[in-house]
């Protein structure tokens, strides 16, 4: 009994300070990651830093052969690393759902827990913006919707993903310096140049012009094209999804409204009504020429915040990589929920919008 006793203060002490350890034990893996370990990396392995990534709007080529060859380099469809992110993030989908689904139970516990709390969620917030009649209709589009946009924008924290990829000089135009040796000289020189032709670092180097061609060797400072890149930083995501969306919105308001719903923007009956119903046929054309904005304002939002927070999180980390970047990573982790959920929220207002009744729809 008296040992029973004895033991009860220190499984105490641990439960009441249990996150405090916890946090300390986080603290001191991040702080030897972020700071400790690229020093041994650099100054006692000798191997080189992290190249940073390029960085450009569009997905970069990671294959000189087209995927569909249109005859056109400007128009051929290659494999770009977003796109490999893109279909990644489909598989993962897949396996989130098939391991959700094996662990059902009539109390699921862990994994399938937080799955089945997350669906819920999503059905309960779709039912109460349409009703239930097509809420149960709409949730499917909806509900898919963010939890790929979801698993596409946290694919920033896998490890590799805007790291590993194909190493090069920086092509030509591009606003990188690069420093390093080259055939045996000390080379610096600004990449977009004309010419290309490097100026000596220091008095006595030989200037070697850089072959941005040529591999990658000990002591290039290089960039690197990715493998993987966060899918919604590339515009055609963005731009596809927020299409989905706006051909679901049309759709559902035409199913419940039938041949009523035109009149939503061209409100002809109005204009028998006086005053009030001309305003009303205004309104209208002005709701007709807004509504193609709302594909653009749902691409750009993505876009938008996605792409900033990749480059915030490359810049920060080649310039402190000591703690700091953790704070952001946090932090774009909660970007990426959160605009996976405004997606999926104005996709279902909208579609709350596009199904009430309206004008001389209201008694159909």
């Amino acid at each position: 009994m008296s040992e029973h006793h004895a033991a009860e203060p220190q499984l105490s002490f641990y439960k009441r300070y249990q996150g405090l350890i916890s946090l300390a034990i986080l603290v001191a893996v991040v702080t030897f990651l972020c700071g400790f370990l690229p020093n041994i990396q650099t100054n006692v392995l000798g191997i080189p830093k992290a190249a940073r990534p390029v960085i450009t709007l569009p997905g970069e080529k990671i294959t000189a052969t087209p995927l569909i060859d249109l005859g056109d380099k400007n128009s051929n469809i290659y494999l770009t690393n977003t796109l490999v992110a893109t279909a990644i993030a489909d598989v993962l989908v897949i396996l989130i759902a098939l391991v959700a689904r094996a662990g059902l139970k009539e109390v699921p516990r862990g994994f399938s827990n937080v799955v089945e709390f997350l669906i819920e969620f999503l059905y309960n917030s779709t039912e109460q913006a349409v009703g239930s009649k097509w809420g149960q209709r709409l949730f499917p589009i909806a509900a898919t919707i963010f939890i790929f946009i979801l698993v596409a924008n946290w694919m920033h924290f896998i490890p590799g993903v805007d790291t590993i990829g194909v190493m090069h000089h920086p092509d030509p135009g591009e606003p990188s310096f690069t420093v390093g040796q080259w055939g045996g000289a000390l080379i610096y020189a600004k990449v977009d140049d004309p010419g290309g032709l490097p100026a000596p670092a220091k008095a006595g180097a030989v200037a070697t012009p850089i072959d941005e061609a040529a591999p990658c060797v000990p002591g290039d400072m290089c960039v690197v094209t990715p493998f993987v890149r966060a899918a919604a930083t590339d515009i055609n995501l963005p731009l596809a999804l927020a299409v989905v969306a706006f051909v679901t919105i049309q759709g559902f308001g035409i199913a419940n409204l039938g041949w009523w719903y035109p009149a939503k923007f061209v409100n002809a009956p109005a204009l028998g009504r006086g005053g009030m119903g001309i305003m009303d046929f205004g309104v209208g054309l002005f709701e007709l020429v807004l509504e193609p904005f709302k594909i653009i304002s749902l691409t750009l939002r993505l876009l938008g915040n996605i792409f900033g927070g990749g480059v915030l999180l490359v810049v920060i980390s080649s310039l402190i990589a000591f703690v700091v970047p953790v704070g952001l990573y946090l932090f774009e982790m909660f970007v990426g929920a959160i605009q996976a959920y405004v997606f999926f929220i104005l996709t279902v207002v909208f579609t709350s919008m596009a199904i009430a009744g309206h004008a001389g729809g209201d008694s159909h």
